[in-house]
């Protein structure tokens, strides 16, 4: 309420997200089936989605038919999350679901505290979905049914390195005939811990957009885009909560601006830790790259190159190179 409006809620619309949506490079946004019930949304998904923007659509066990039918051109994708104890009886409806949309769709299980072997006194509660490449015991016996549905949804975890950890995933999937759709979480494993070093997820989120250039066949998505600061599983995002740009934020910005500039066909790539720095390697047709990733904010001045863009600010050829900031160093190929 309001002084103007005593007696009738006045609607408002932020469009802050958009803009960082379309500052940071990012053209797919993953959000609830739900979201298409609700017509001021749905109204607001279609704008956007004339000027570019797609979405996948996740729902926990199988959607209404009429729905996803109705608005079918606005969904890229589907994700349908699934109890796995039951997904074999309800496996046959998803390729139904598929056959009848012609629409992609991904199964994804549903992981909870009591699925993980808990060790000392204290209970962790923990829920989310997705395949663990570590441990794709749950997964072996549908794959035989994989022709009922596009792919299966994989989520890359607190602790595990997003290049190499996708790329597994990757050749997982390619070697047995179906897609994979990734989440890379930032979320922490325990839901009382607080993340908040944007440095580590700046460095996550540089991993995963090489990997997505350097293996266009999976679909990956970043968990989360802005902050949660309070509840369960707390952690930073790409943006705060007044959508001001986070250290990531930049990195994922400058990092896209310059492949797409000097190549974004990516192949052939390798990575490096030392004490201070993580060092990432790879290729396009016509351009080397070369990524520096600090491992912490003081990480020691390393000596400039040519051609060295930091990504923290999108300066090229920087006078001075600060300390613990992430670098791209781009070299033609003769």
């Amino acid at each position: 309420m309001g002084p103007l409006d005593e007696f009738v809620r006045k609607k408002a619309r932020d469009d802050y997200t958009v803009l960082a949506l379309w500052e940071t490079g990012i053209r797919t946004v993953r959000l609830p089936l739900a979201d298409l019930t609700d017509d001021a949304t749905r109204q607001r998904l279609e704008e956007l989605h004339r000027i570019g923007t797609r979405y996948g659509f996740f729902t926990v066990n199988l959607p209404d038919l009429a729905l996803i039918d109705e608005h079918r051109h606005l969904i890229d994708f589907l994700e349908v999350i699934l109890p796995w104890e039951s997904a074999q009886e309800i496996l046959p409806d998803a390729a139904r679901l598929r056959e009848s949309l012609n629409l992609p769709v991904y199964l994804a299980n549903i992981e909870s505290s009591i699925h993980r072997v808990q060790t000392g006194q204290t209970f962790n509660h923990y829920v989310s979905s997705g395949f663990h490449i570590e441990d794709t015991s749950k997964l072996k016996p549908f794959l035989s049914l994989r022709g009922a549905v596009d792919g299966f949804a994989f989520e890359v975890g607190q602790y595990e390195p997003p290049l190499s950890t996708i790329k597994r995933i990757n050749d997982y999937a390619t070697l047995r005939g179906f897609k994979a759709l990734i989440n890379v979480r930032l979320a922490p494993e325990n839901s009382a811990e607080y993340l908040q070093d944007d440095n580590q997820v700046a460095n996550r989120v540089a991993e995963a957009a090489i990997a997505g250039y350097a293996y266009p066949s999976v679909k990956i998505l970043l968990d989360t885009f802005m902050d949660h600061d309070r509840g369960y599983f707390p952690r930073v995002g790409l943006y705060d909560r007044r959508l001001n740009p986070r250290r990531a934020a930049f990195i994922l910005r400058h990092l896209n601006s310059a492949i797409n500039r000097y190549g974004a066909e990516i192949v052939e790539t390798s990575k490096k830790v030392s004490r201070d720095w993580a060092t990432i390697n790879f290729h396009s047709p016509q351009t080397i790259y070369t990524l520096k990733l600090p491992q912490t904010l003081d990480a020691s001045v390393i000596s400039a190159e040519c051609n060295t863009i930091d990504l923290t600010t999108g300066t090229i050829n920087p006078c001075k190179l600060n300390s613990g900031v992430q670098l791209l160093t781009v070299r033609a190929r003769i």
